[in-house]
Order: C-alpha cells, then sequence, then structure tokens
C-alpha cells in the first residue's frame, strides 16, 4: 500500500517579555512588538537565532537564522511539510541588557490541530473536527527536548548548537508540550541554569538555549495534515527590587498580558476559514488592567445566501448547498456528479440526470 505523508507543520512562534515596572514588550504569531516604557532605566532582552532542518550543525544555519535584534516577525521551526524521520534544532541566544534579572521560558501550546482528512489518514484517525483545534497527532508524535547550552570542554563551547549530554543542562524532554510549560531559568528558588549556582541572570551577558524536535519514524499517515503550533515566551523581572521572585509564581494568564490601549488581529472561528470567502479576521484591544478584550469586527461563517455570489459559509465554494442557485455560466453549477447534466438556463442551474437508452 501506498503511504503518502504531507503537510505536517510545525510553527514555534515567539513572545518576548522583559518585566519588573520598567518595560513591557509582547510578540505574538505574525504581529509586530508593542512597547511600553515606564522609566528611564529599561530593562532590556535581545534574541539572536540560528536553526538546522534534517541537516548536521556546521555553521550555516538552513531554517532561521537572525542576528541579535529585537523581535518583530520571527518564527522558529516555520515548516509546513513536515515527515516521519524528520528532525531540527535550534539554538536561542539571549542578550540581557542594562540589569541583572530573573529570567523564565513559557512555553504555550496555541494549536494541535487535525486541518482535515485524507484517505490514508482516515484509515488510522477520525475525520477532522472542525470545531476542534486539539484533535491532531502531531505533537504526541515529536521528541522535544530544550537544554541550557553550557557545555565547555576540549573544543565544546556554549551556544554550539549541539546537546552533550552530561554536559549541557537539560531543561526538558519529552513528546510535543500540550499545556503550558514554564521553565525556570534564574528565579529565588531555582539554580540558575546557565550558572549552576543561585543567583539571577548578569546584565550584559550572553547565555544560550537549545531546542531540538524530531518526528517519531515510527508515526504512520494519522499525523497527515497535522498542524501543531506554540509560543514562546521569555519573562525577565529586575532582581534587586524582586528578591524572591519565582517562575512557579507565573499563572498561565500572566503570560497573555499586553499594553493597555494596544491592538492585535483576532479570530474566533476555525483557522481553515479565516480569509476565506466573506469571512475576515477582527480587532482586539487591550484593557486597562493589561487583559486582551473581545474579538471586535470578524466575520465568520454563516449559512450560504444563494444569489448573492458570496462564498457566506467559508468553505471556498461559492453558492453550494443551495438548490438552484443563480448562475452566470456552467462552471458555476457543476455538482461533481458524473451523472448530471449541469446547465445554467435562464440565470438559474439545472442538474438534469443522464438518460440512457
Amino acid at each position: 500500500m501506498l503511504k503518502r505523508f504531507y503537510k505536517s507543520l510545525i510553527i514555534i512562534a515567539i513572545i518576548a517579555t522583559m518585566g519588573g515596572y520598567e518595560a513591557y514588550a509582547c510578540f505574538v504569531q505574525g504581529q509586530e512588538p508593542i512597547w511600553n516604557t515606564y522609566s528611564k532605566k529599561k530593562l532590556d532582552l535581545e534574541i539572536d537565532y540560528a536553526g538546522y532542518y534534517n541537516k548536521d550543525v556546521d555553521g550555516n544555519p538552513n531554517a532561521g537564522h537572525w542576528r541579535q535584534k529585537d523581535l518583530t516577525h520571527q518564527k522558529f521551526f516555520n515548516f509546513d511539510d513536515v515527515k516521519p524521520g524528520d528532525w531540527g534544532e535550534g539554538t536561542i541566544s539571549l542578550h540581557l541588557k542594562n540589569q541583572d534579572a530573573w529570567g523564565c521560558a513559557i512555553i504555550r501550546p496555541t494549536e494541535n490541530d487535525d486541518i482535515s482528512s485524507v484517505e490514508p489518514e482516515l484509515l488510522e484517525d477520525d475525520a477532522e473536527n472542525n470545531s476542534n483545534a486539539w484533535d491532531g497527532e502531531l505533537a504526541q508524535n515529536l521528541n522535544f527536548t530544550v537544554w541550557a547550552d553550557v557545555c565547555k570542554k576540549n573544543h565544546v563551547k556554549p551556544g554550539d548548537n549541539i546537546y552533550q549530554p552530561n554536559c549541557d543542562q537539560l531543561l526538558t524532554s519529552g513528546t510535543g508540550p500540550l499545556q503550558t510549560l514554564i521553565l525556570p531559568l534564574a528565579d529565588s528558588e531555582n539554580t540558575n541554569v546557565f550558572s549552576g549556582n543561585i543567583g539571577p541572570l548578569t546584565q550584559n551577558k550572553d547565555y544560550y538555549l537549545g531546542v531540538s524536535w524530531t518526528v517519531l519514524d515510527s508515526v504512520g499517515n494519522i499525523i497527515q495534515t497535522d498542524s501543531y503550533k506554540a509560543d514562546i515566551e521569555f519573562y525577565a523581572k529586575q532582581s534587586d527590587k524582586n528578591k524572591s521572585f519565582r517562575c512557579a509564581d507565573i499563572t498561565v494568564g500572566d503570560t497573555d498580558k499586553c499594553v493597555p490601549r494596544s491592538t492585535r488581529a483576532c479570530y474566533s472561528g476555525n483557522s481553515t476559514t479565516k480569509d476565506i470567502g466573506s469571512c475576515r479576521s477582527g480587532l482586539e484591544t487591550c484593557t486597562r488592567d493589561g487583559r486582551w478584550g473581545k474579538c471586535k469586527g470578524e466575520v465568520l461563517p454563516v449559512e450560504e445566501i444563494c444569489d448573492d455570489y458570496v462564498d457566506n459559509d467559508c468553505d471556498g465554494i461559492v453558492n453550494n448547498d443551495c438548490v438552484h442557485p443563480s448562475c452566470r455560466g456552467k462552471d458555476d453549477c457543476d455538482d461533481k456528479n458524473p451523472k448530471t447534466h449541469d446547465a445554467c438556463v435562464n440565470k438559474k442551474c439545472a442538474h438534469e440526470k443522464y438518460h440512457w437508452f
């Protein structure tokens, strides 16, 4: 039996927060960062990245690469055709400026979706549920590892993109996270993963995190067309005025804070209908308490309206599910049934059955 694997998706996007009362920045998949400075002395965090896909580390990254900067539209592990046995690695370099700070990394999954179902996949899996963004299997069939890249011995050095067991500091390993995962990098009750001692991250020093993933060789057609997405947030808080800060005290809600009166695009419908037909994204505005408000102005799928030449249910087909929709030509009337003769007569569709003599 022919097995085909295609269009499994991994996107790990970034949220970056630089904290305390000094400054706050937010980046959520595909949106510009929003800055709000509360004092003259700003805690700052810049990031650079080098990624590899199905390739050993050789100094020439082929899966995302940018130099030290404030984040804009960067994404980690942005692949739209992942197959069994595929693998990738990326090193995230953190550059803390102006103040010592406590630090946490937060991985927040946003989707593990079975976007559609094709025939080979249906032999192993149920049909997709369009209202459920968590009915996929890609995350469960990933090996996912995060480590502090600190090893320094012989010819090995920190930030080399290679995990060295018993030398680099392992932070987490397992399948792709399906729940928010908070990783203390340095806080008041956990050892600083980079120094091995209790204490904050030091300003004007570079730190390296390695992240790797592998799709299991043994996985079958069950991951076809599945999509896995997650946000990564870096949370930093000034240490000298927050002696007892703990990453464990961050609630899931804290990871979605925003700058009051800032805005971002939103869409509460199924992602497969977004920007299809009449469906459009809306806009949500950050409230005074730093939380995202209701999504306003979005256009969601509705029952098909005949004769308006608009794809109202946002499935990519105009005037489908209409008994006698209006038409301008034969192509508007194609019902995909080989046993009928499709015609457009007086601007109305007709589907006459073939008669065999």
